[in-house]
Order: C-alpha cells, then sequence, then structure tokens
C-alpha cells in the first residue's frame, strides 16, 4: 500500500499546509465584493451583526469601487450606531457619505434613503434633508412671509419616504410652541 506521505509528521505538515492556504484563499471563494456586500446587508437586516461586521471587514479589505466603499461604510455605521458606538459610527458615516455619488441611480437612491434615515437618527437632520433634497430632487422655496414651502408632488415624494423611514424623536423644551414656530419658519 503505497501513500502519498508515508510518515504521519508528513501527514501532519502537509494537512496544515493546505489549511492555512485553504484559510488564505477563503475570501476569493466568497465571490466578489459585491456579494460580500449582499451577504453583510442580508445578516444585518436579520439581526446578526458579529457576521455582518466580520464580512464589511473583509470587503472593505478588498478592491471596491467607491459604491461598494459606501454600502460597507454605510452597514458599519449603521451597526455601530444601533450599538450605540457613537464614535465609531461617525467616520462611517461620513465615509458613506463621501462615496456614495459613484453608485448608479439603481443602487444610490435606497442606499442615500438609509443613509438619510441614519442622519436623522443621529441628529444632523439638516444633513439628511439636504440629502433627501438632492436624491429626491425635492425643492424647497420661501414664500413672501418668508416660510419654508414645498410643492404638492414634493411633499408627496417627502411624506412617502418619512412614513417608511421616519423616527420619533423627544426633545424636552420650557416652550415648545416656540421651537415648533422655528422649525416651521426656518425648516431644521
Amino acid at each position: 500500500m503505497s501513500m502519498l506521505f508515508p510518515r504521519p509528521t508528513l501527514r501532519i505538515f502537509a494537512a496544515l499546509i493546505w489549511a492555512w492556504m485553504l484559510g488564505a484563499n477563503t475570501a476569493s471563494w466568497a465571490g466578489s465584493p459585491g456579494s460580500l456586500l449582499n451577504r453583510a446587508d442580508t445578516l444585518r437586516q436579520e439581526g446578526k451583526m458579529v457576521q455582518a461586521i466580520t464580512l464589511y471587514r473583509t470587503a472593505l479589505s478588498e478592491a471596491l469601487t467607491g459604491c461598494e466603499l459606501s454600502r460597507a461604510h454605510l452597514g458599519l455605521a449603521d451597526i455601530h450606531w444601533n450599538a450605540g458606538n457613537v464614535m465609531e459610527a461617525q467616520p462611517h458615516l461620513s465615509e458613506a457619505l463621501q462615496t456614495c455619488g459613484t453608485c448608479p441611480t439603481h443602487v444610490r437612491t435606497e442606499l442615500v434613503l438609509d443613509m438619510a434615515q441614519l442622519l436623522v437618527a443621529c441628529g444632523k437632520a439638516a444633513e439628511s434633508l439636504a440629502l433627501l433634497e438632492q436624491e429626491l430632487e425635492l425643492a424647497f422655496w420661501r414664500d413672501k412671509r418668508n416660510r419654508v414651502r414645498i410643492d404638492r408632488h414634493h411633499e408627496d415624494k417627502l411624506t412617502e419616504w418619512i412614513a417608511k423611514h421616519a423616527a420619533i424623536s423627544v426633545v424636552q423644551h420650557d416652550e415648545p410652541w416656540s421651537l415648533e414656530e422655528t422649525l416651521v419658519r426656518n425648516g431644521p
């Protein structure tokens, strides 16, 4: 009976080399960076954050397009924000904002809408509104009394987005009517 590696030490050594090579090529077995990001997004939506972070970080170690960079950083920002790691979330959110413009429209719109939702959660309503204004092609203007206005068609688009993505925020204020008046008059 002939064996490829007749001595036990050679078999163990060959097994170790094979295992090392297998580990080194695991990322390439996962497929393209896009498929890694798709899987990471799915895991994040399923609440499997540790696995999602691992895949996002693996994807970031690959050569990515600007759009893929934006997706990976947005996923990491969302996970860190929801875990209460604000300091970890902010650089990822900034990177996602900088690179999302490179995405094709069919990808960018959904990405921007998710980003706008996260910006609102982070207390950056003005940045969120600016992003939505650009992506949804909203047109705000001021009337003769200097109030912020939007036409009906654009209001419907914004209302649709708010219905899907907005959250409620509570602010304690001694004179809430003055805060509301300021928001209505000047916008966020």
